[in-house]
């Protein structure tokens, strides 16, 4: 096979794997359960909620797991892309 099959062949891969990334881990949200939701903001002198601190702990931890996932899809498909565009100027 020619170098120019190879890299088509290398590039498709690389999209097809991002955007099982993409579609597994999907984008990030900043959604709050509404049973932990507090019905008006903290004042200064007001202790937070240990269960709404510990939700808003864990959505953090899952959200930076999502960022992460999800922005390495979008360079396998930008590498991806950039593999198969050169594959057809060869």
């Amino acid at each position: 096979m020619e170098c120019s099959n190879w890299l088509n062949i290398i590039g498709l891969l690389l999209n097809i794997i991002g955007f099982i990334f993409i579609l597994i881990n999907g984008l990030p949200t900043k959604y709050i359960d509404p049973r932990y939701k507090r019905a008006r903001p903290y004042s200064v002198f007001e202790e937070r909620n240990m269960s709404t601190e510990i939700h808003h702990n864990h959505r953090d931890r899952k959200n930076n797991r999502i960022k992460y996932w999800a922005w390495l899809g979008i360079v396998l498909n930008i590498i991806g892309l950039s593999l198969q565009v050169l594959a057809n100027c060869l």
